[in-house]
């Protein structure tokens, strides 16, 4: 990827997502896959008591 790109985050209390756009602000693909990810806590619980993370590539 030699075109200039930007990453934006998505940072919640129980999740977190994260995408790549280019200057245009279109959505990138990144190794053949839309630059769009997000995952989630499944039973909201704070990562230092072992919560289960869930990740998901949209694409």
């Amino acid at each position: 990827m030699k075109e200039p790109y930007g990453v934006g985050l998505d940072i919640g209390t129980n999740s977190v997502g994260w995408t790549v756009v280019d200057a245009s602000g279109h959505v990138r693909k990144l190794r053949g896959r839309l630059g769009l990810v997000y995952g989630y806590l499944k039973k909201g619980q704070p990562q230092q008591t072992g919560g289960d993370f869930e990740q998901r590539v949209v694409g």
